[in-house]
């Protein structure tokens, strides 16, 4: 029984320190903004086709 519970400690322990690590790593750590997927005028075109869509007949 104690040596379920000291591997349950360790896994707990384990779990936490990836937690805070997570937590603390955009402080020390400076990531470059992702490049953009979609333009403005692409996203615009999209709403645009989705609004027909919605708007059309079933069938």
């Amino acid at each position: 029984m104690k040596r379920l519970r000291n591997g349950v400690a360790v896994v707990v322990a384990a779990g936490l320190l990836l937690v805070v690590g997570a937590t603390i790593r955009p402080l020390f750590i400076d990531d470059p903004a992702p490049p953009e997927i979609l333009s403005a005028t692409e996203i615009g075109l999209m709403a645009l086709l989705l609004a027909q869509l919605e708007a059309s007949p079933p069938g």
